[in-house]
């Protein structure tokens, strides 16, 4: 074969390393402006070189991790209390990864149809919610709406401190709730968006689960 012929396959070759055994990584739900949860032990997870050692730095503590043949890590946090004090955390392996303005406090997952998804902006008589959303320590990060079949170990998303513009296009439920929670204990929150209108449930479990069950193979 020709060299000519062989310098896209390698190209390709080299695209598809990258993204598997590349530069150390983690999902978009890790990032700088997340909330980690309070009082639970966090997972933190990502990807990088098979095989190496992977060190995971946030406030006194730090934990390591060596990669798998497919360069998967994982370490676990151990719990800590609710803090309004912005943290680093530091991830280093064969590069280094830094995520600032971390905070502890309550997480929760903001899922469901069109009653969840519906923004904020949409809302009826949403200008002077929108207007007065300014809360720095009440954290905000929307799924994408993208339709696969398999399932998905990651997506194009990142955290945000509520503005108003942040929370025009984020669930008008979701953020109602994490405001009033936010304001009522006294803690940081984190809300994930994961929400899509008109959407089976089915789509929302694993295809291995739906399998076992003899009244929803067909679908």
């Amino acid at each position: 074969m020709k060299l000519k012929s062989l310098l896209p396959l390698l190209l390709i070759h080299a695209l598809v390393s990258s993204f598997l055994w590349g530069d150390l990584r983690t999902p978009a739900v890790i990032g700088s402006n997340m909330v980690l949860q309070q009082n639970h032990r966090n997972p933190i997870w990502g990807w990088g070189n098979p095989g190496e050692t992977v060190r995971v730095s946030i406030g006194e503590q730090m934990h390591q991790a060596k990669a798998d043949e497919k360069g998967y890590w994982k370490v676990t946090l151990n719990p800590m209390k609710a803090s309004s004090s912005p943290m680093v955390m530091t991830i280093r392996g064969s590069t280094d990864l830094k995520y600032d303005n971390v905070l502890v406090g309550e997480v929760w997952l903001c899922s469901g149809q069109s009653n969840m998804g519906w923004a904020l902006g949409n809302s009826d008589d949403a200008d002077l919610e929108i207007m007065t959303a300014h809360y720095p320590n009440l954290r905000l990060i929307s799924v994408p709406q993208v339709g696969t079949q398999e399932a998905q170990i990651n997506f194009n998303g990142q955290w945000d401190a509520t503005t108003p513009e942040i929370a025009k296009n984020f669930s008008a439920v979701g953020y109602l709730f994490g405001r009033r929670l936010h304001l009522a204990l006294g803690v940081p929150v984190g809300l994930i968006d994961n929400a899509w209108g008109g959407s089976a449930c089915e789509a929302w479990i694993p295809r291995d689960r739906l399998n076992r069950l003899g009244v929803a193979k067909p679908y």
